[in-house]
């Protein structure tokens, strides 16, 4: 009863929160297990995970505490886990998929043990306790049966393996050594990182529910159709080119769920934050794998030489093997706007023949959108012209909810660099004129007001292209990003964010989730009825962050997310819209 009491109380914490395991710890795991949950040291992750609270508000570090201490108050039933290290790993496992009763019988409980006598006797009972009997069977295994509930126990090495399984515990006396589970040095390090951790069997996943994530994908194919024919704006033939885009990219992602072979998760509980990573590993030989091996990851400089001010930060270290990868995927999007297919051929032709490498950029909401971008191309100059030649065919293109693109070149030169300028002029009244289009035109307008201004200009750094209203936010914009005095990689919590990251990413992205939500609701408020004009918390700014990092048959999604964040919200939240002075 222990082994189930302690299996619901993990996969209640852990499924929510990923995981770890550790070299030599893998060993000990069975072959044959689809999920196993991990936690190096009860005691230790237990002060960590209080800690780390206590960083996210007044009284959140208590209330985990009191949390966690009843759960194991629950579990143990009132007695004290002995002979387990502070710090050592206590191993899950289920080999069936937790559907009732019996796979919880089967499960096993594997402790990296001090005392192996001390612990069967906290878990099980001692001997000479009312109701308690134990028993040292044939194999060199233990029994021991409290209240007519037996649990085994098998010693291996300082390892100590509980189930409630005898057949299992037979077993795996006999064998001596474990049989482990097949995994690559790479699931295994990621298991082995964090606080808490989670390793499932993606094979089995697919053998055992396969079926199932079939239905889902045919169900959603024609929930597609439906929401393209549904979209106001667009032409028979234009919801069609957006239906079959949706499509190819909802079909590549269950693809590559049935490609996957094992998933892993781990979570470190840090004084400043939750750090997560995602762990997925495909077979090499799928179409999952053949794109993977395209998104080779960088050091992404560019992104901490933005300009500061911003909400969003972005960077994409893609080269040229994957922006031809993704550019079918890119005419596709752009033909549902209207724009000719021998103008969008003529755009990522030449764009290719630019020689793309990396891009990173800024965006901030308020009124309006504002934001710069830098990338980085062999031809920086061909770039230009191939992002002015997609401006142009735009201009041609009847494209929904646009009334006009106007294209300036070489209209400004700042610091002997020369701008052109692209004015796009929204057609929300016409948008909100069609059937369902009123909300959709005034959430837009809210965002972005009646048009957009573009500046794009070839620099030393790369081609600079910048949001803003007019030439005086365009020469700001410019300085910023040519004297590098005021960029986001000296702020403390941008920094925090990056250093708790990989040092290279395919793409990473960092937001500053309270200002952010703050501009969405704000926008929000001035359209709907009933959504209040939250104010940002006072203070520096935080950043949420996250990096994917692709590998040869795998890829990784690591997450920051900082605990001084948790605070914030709550107090924007508190405060419903009485704002104070802040430094966003």
């Amino acid at each position: 009863m222990f082994v189930r009491r302690f299996a619901i109380a993990v996969l209640f914490i852990v499924v929510g929160s990923p995981a770890v395991l550790a070299q030599g710890l893998t060993d000990q795991i069975p072959q044959g297990t689809v999920i196993a949950v991990q936690v190096r040291g009860l005691e230790q992750a237990q002060e960590r995970l209080v800690a780390m609270a206590n960083a996210m508000g007044d009284g959140l570090g208590d209330a985990a505490a009191l949390g966690i201490n009843e759960m194991k108050a629950q579990i143990l039933e009132g007695r004290e886990l002995r002979g387990v290290a502070k710090d050592g790993r206590v191993v899950f496992s289920l080999a069936a998929f937790p559907t009732g009763p019996e796979a919880l019988a089967a499960a096993m409980l594997i402790v990296e043990t001090t005392d192996y006598a001390a612990l069967r006797d906290s878990i099980g009972g001692k001997a000479g306790e009312p109701g308690v009997k134990v028993e040292s069977l044939p194999g060199g295994f233990d029994a021991v049966t409290r209240d007519s509930q037996t649990h085994y126990f098998v010693k291996r090495g300082k390892f100590t393996i509980v189930t409630e399984d005898r057949d299992s515990a037979a077993q795996l006396a006999k064998q001596k050594t474990t049989t482990p589970i097949k995994a690559s040095k790479r699931v295994a390090a990621t298991f082995e990182k964090g606080d808490v951790g989670i390793y499932v069997d993606m094979a089995a996943v697919n053998r055992e529910y396969g079926e199932v994530i079939a239905g889902f994908k045919e169900q959603f194919a024609g929930l597609v159709e439906a929401a393209a024919g549904a979209q106001p704006g667009l032409n028979p033939e234009q919801a069609k080119a957006q239906a079959e885009m949706t499509r190819k990219i909802f079909d590549g992602m269950f693809t590559f769920v049935e490609e996957t072979t094992a998933v892993v998760a781990s979570g470190s509980f840090e004084k400043t934050g939750l750090a997560l990573s995602l762990f997925a590993e495909v077979k090499p030989d799928g179409s999952s794998a053949k794109f993977l091996s395209l998104l080779k990851p960088g050091a992404n400089p560019l992104v901490g030489q933005l300009p500061d001010g911003h909400q969003m930060y972005f960077g994409f270290a893609g080269g040229q093997e994957l922006y031809q990868a993704v550019s079918g995927l890119a005419t596709s999007f752009m033909a549902q706007t209207g724009i000719s297919g021998k103008a969008l051929e003529k755009q990522l032709e030449l764009m290719k023949e630019a020689g793309p490498h990396s891009v990173a950029g800024a965006v901030r909401f308020g009124k309006g959108l504002s934001g710069v971008s830098i990338s980085t191309f062999d031809k920086p100059a061909a770039a230009l012209e191939a992002s002015l030649a997609g401006s142009e065919a735009s201009a041609e293109a009847k494209i929904p909810g646009m009334k006009e693109v106007k294209i300036e070149r070489n209209v400004l030169t700042h610091r002997s660099v020369k701008l052109s300028k692209v004015t796009m002029q929204f057609d929300f009244d016409a948008l909100a004129g069609q059937a369902g289009g009123e909300i959709a035109a005034a959430q837009l307008r809210a965002f972005f007001g009646d048009g957009m201004v573009q500046w794009l200009g070839v620099t030393d750094r790369g081609l600079v292209q910048i949001m803003g209203p007019d030439a005086v936010a365009a020469r700001a914009a410019l300085d910023q990003v040519l004297d590098q005095k005021r960029v986001i990689k000296q702020d403390e919590g941008f920094a925090e964010a990056m250093k708790r990251l990989p040092a290279e990413s395919t793409l990473v992205a960092l937001i500053d989730l309270p200002s952010f939500m703050s501009a969405i609701l704000q926008q929000m408020a001035g359209v709907a009825e009933g959504i209040p004009a939250i104010e940002p918390p006072p203070g520096k700014p935080t950043y949420f962050g996250l990096a994917l990092v692709g590998q040869s048959n795998a890829a990784e999604l690591a997450i920051w997310f900082p605990a001084a964040m948790v605070g914030q919200f709550m107090q924007m939240f508190q405060g419903l819209g009485a704002g104070a002075p802040n430094e966003r």
